[in-house]
């Protein structure tokens, strides 16, 4: 298990665990987010291959419709 920091919060993952597994234990629809990890914005065909490391800094921002 390893520590991140997922939109300012502490969150404990599995040491193997992607951007795509991150999105998917977090229930958001991945085609609806935009995920930038350490900085640098990860393209969702990249999430699967995205191993999140210790420590890393993950922000996920979500699409939101209205007017």
């Amino acid at each position: 298990m390893i520590d991140i920091m997922v939109n300012g919060t502490p969150r404990t993952v599995a040491a193997t665990t992607t951007v795509a597994q991150l999105i998917e234990a977090m229930g958001v629809n991945a085609a609806t987010v935009v995920a930038e990890v350490a900085g640098a914005i990860i393209a969702p065909e990249q999430f699967a291959a995205t191993t999140l490391a210790a420590g890393a800094q993950v922000e996920l921002v979500r699409f939101v419709g209205g007017g």
